[in-house]
């Protein structure tokens, strides 16, 4: 297992499991991972904190949720949502073949 700052993590993808939480999943002004380069085919990605939503397209503070949108609807990623508490959701994603 490594804990560490997002971006030094990078030195040892490509992973099987990946854990995003804050750093690398585009919720900022920094732009998000490249599933092809941080995970491995068949990887698993989890990105925790975002609120729940009902609607479609999901939306944060009145606009569209770009990036929760990024991660649903990623070509290389096969993703849903799981509530994990009353007002809050994680993205399981897998990286496809």
């Amino acid at each position: 297992m490594l804990d560490a700052d997002w971006t030094r993590l990078r030195a040892h993808a490509p992973f099987q499991l990946l854990a995003l939480d804050g750093g690398g999943t585009g919720k900022d002004a920094q732009p998000p991972i490249d599933p092809d380069e941080w995970l491995e085919p068949g990887g698993v990605l989890l990105i925790d904190d975002f609120a729940p939503t009902a609607s479609w397209p999901p939306t944060h503070e009145g606009r569209p949720d770009t990036a929760r949108l990024h991660w649903l609807q990623h070509p290389r990623l096969l993703a849903t949502q799981v509530r994990t508490q009353p007002d809050a959701v994680t993205i399981v994603a897998t990286r496809a073949g």
